[in-house]
């Protein structure tokens, strides 16, 4: 369990403070990302994130910082099998879903699906 959740918070690290090396060490090159966020109008729309959006994003992170509350509200492992993983992370803005699989050894991303904002919850 303690592999999963380093490469959780090697999510974290890339994503909200812009770390890169942590960016290459947990995310895989094939990872999808994909979220829900709502609209002035009240309405979920989808939005999908490439690989190369991603680096793009935590290189932004990492350029102009992030003046956002970033602080994780709780990592829930919430399976571990011999090749895959699933967790969940819940954010001020909302949850990320994550779904990990183990590659070379090392535990890596493959999959987050995402929905913001947080409503009572």
């Amino acid at each position: 369990m303690e592999l999963v959740k380093q490469t959780l918070q090697g999510y974290y690290d890339a994503f909200y403070e812009g770390k890169m090396s942590s960016f290459t060490n947990s995310i895989s090159k094939d990872t999808k990302k994909y979220g829900y966020w709502k609209g002035k109008d009240g309405k979920y729309y989808g939005e999908p994130m490439s690989y190369e959006e991603m680096q793009k994003y935590v290189e932004r992170i990492a350029s102009e910082g992030n003046d956002q509350d970033t602080s994780i509200k709780e990592i829930k492992v919430l399976d571990i099998l011999n090749t895959t993983a699933s967790a969940r992370l819940k954010f001020w803005w909302g949850f990320d879903f994550i779904l990990l699989a183990k590659e070379d050894e090392k535990w890596k991303i493959k999959m987050v699906l995402w929905e913001g904002p947080l409503e009572d919850r």
